[in-house]
């Protein structure tokens, strides 16, 4: 760990920087023997973890240790830093999220308490676990019960924006993207005409966003896209990762809505469908543009752009759209 003061390079003493901001509201900072060291580094693919900044621990060799997040530049567009902190917060008061204690948006900037060991960030493995799905659907119906956050979202207005921008930077799509696309607005419409409640919502429910004790507590970390949206979309975000056949998926929503719905599977299903390609483009965007060209963007749209391919071509896809 390098002690406050040694940093040199860029990204140190950025760090070093909103430590000395951030030591003047938390007093357990206040302190001679603080240090540091980098925990989290952005990875695209083959799991998206920590690109929408870097992680860092802190220690303060006085008992003290926290995680502090520097959100990068060149993701400034995707992600409503105000409301991301103003959800992770209320997440904290539920004991749904580890506690935020100091945030500056101005800075992009945040600092947590520390989840170290034994804490630990989920694997594909963990989210596929009957009993931690449990764990994950009972936290969400807490999640979505509480008060909205004041900001509405939607996949498919993220969707219509990233295909703006796409546009506009004349970022190259899939040759069957069109036909994905229209498919998508299919389970727009299909949605709108069933109808939608908003609740909030973390909105990229994926393995690397959940950590999980050895008792199997689980806490929601990273919430940049946190908003007031339809519930089913975190289930549906949720599930396309953790449970690909429908039997299990089922036995999570019983625990979730009370009952084994085959129509509230469809409608997560959907959002999952229409979250893919909107992910496949923002990816691509990144991968446009980005002067981090070690991150595989590239490659992590193409995954998420097959996903959504693969779904399309299901049959059960007409049968979903339908039902709900």
């Amino acid at each position: 760990m390098r002690r406050l003061g040694e940093g040199s390079s860029h990204k140190e003493l950025r760090v070093e920087a909103v430590i000395e901001h951030a030591r003047q509201k938390i007093s357990q900072m206040n302190c001679d023997g603080i240090a540091y060291i980098q925990t989290v580094s952005p990875i695209a693919s083959p799991m998206y973890s920590g690109v929408d900044g870097d992680g860092w621990h802190i220690n303060t060799g006085e008992g003290g240790s926290f995680f502090l997040k520097l959100y990068q530049q060149d993701t400034a567009e995707f992600v409503d830093l105000d409301t991301s902190f103003l959800a992770a917060a209320a997440a904290a008061n539920q004991a749904i999220a580890p506690k935020l204690l100091w945030s500056a948006p101005e800075l992009r900037a945040a600092i947590w308490e520390y989840k170290g060991a034994p804490w630990r960030s989920a694997t594909f493995e963990d989210s596929a676990n009957p009993d931690i799905a449990a764990q994950i659907a009972r936290k969400l119906r807490q999640l979505h019960a509480a008060k909205p956050l004041g900001k509405s979202r939607s996949v498919f207005t993220d969707l219509k924006k990233y295909l703006a921008l796409a546009q506009e930077r004349a970022v190259v799509l899939p040759a069957d993207f069109n036909w994905m696309l229209s498919n998508v607005w299919d389970i727009e419409r299909a949605i709108n005409a069933a109808g939608l409640d908003l609740a909030p919502c973390h909105g990229d429910l994926i393995a690397s966003n959940i950590m999980i004790s050895p008792h199997r507590e689980v806490l929601f970390v990273d919430w940049d896209e946190a908003g007031d949206s339809d519930p089913y979309w975190d289930l549906g975000m949720y599930m396309a990762e953790a449970f690909p056949f429908d039997q299990q998926a089922l036995a999570m929503m019983e625990i979730y809505a009370g009952r084994a719905d085959h129509k509230l599977l469809s409608r997560a299903r959907l959002y999952a469908i229409a979250g893919d390609l909107a992910w496949a483009v923002r990816s691509l965007i990144m991968a446009h543009q980005t002067e981090r060209i070690e991150l595989e963007y590239f490659k992590y749209a193409q995954w998420r752009a097959l996903r959504c391919r693969v779904a399309l071509h299901d049959p059960k896809f007409e049968q979903m759209l339908r039902f709900i």
